[in-house]
Formats: C-alpha cells, structure tokens, sequence
C-alpha cells in the first residue's frame, strides 16, 4: 500500500469536477483511489480512476464527484499496483 496524501489543498474554490493525472503502467489497466476528506470535519470520499495501459506519460482526464473548499487529498496505490506518477492537475 502506498499513500500520497496532500493535507489541507485549498485550491478547489466552488468547486471542481475534474483531474488530469499525467502517468503509465505496464498493465492493461491500473486503478488509482482518490480519497477526499473536508478539513474541518466531513465524510472521506472515494473515487476510483481507472488509468490504462501506457508504455510511455501520458495524460488521462478523470470526471469527478465535486469537490470543493479545502480538503485532504489522498492517492491509493494497493499491493500489485504498477503505476508511474509523474504529475495531476483538478480542473
């Protein structure tokens, strides 16, 4: 299990309904958990994003439940996971 977490990313203002997420995997596909909590108190969400196959970076555009305010932000990546993460950007 690895996490990636991001406390307190306040950069969501009303809202967002989108992330790009810049990576490959050698497998045919690779499922990434994002995790969302609203600071100050909230329940965790999860969303699964299922990225595909790709030998070289590529970038992959996810559509999201909305998210807003300031949150803690976490990536999942479980046992057997091969995935390269390079960078990801909400829209």
């Amino acid at each position: 299990l690895i996490l990636f977490i991001l406390s307190g990313l306040d950069d969501f203002g009303s809202g967002t309904t989108s992330i790009i997420i810049c990576g490959r995997t050698p497998k045919d596909k690779n499922t990434i958990q994002l995790r969302y909590t609203p600071c100050g108190g909230g329940q965790q969400q999860t969303q699964l994003l299922d990225f595909k196959h790709s030998d070289e970076y590529t970038e992959m555009k996810f559509t999201l439940d909305a998210i807003s305010g300031k949150n803690d932000i976490s990536f999942v990546f479980l046992p057997g996971c091969k995935f390269d993460f390079d960078w990801f950007k909400f829209e």
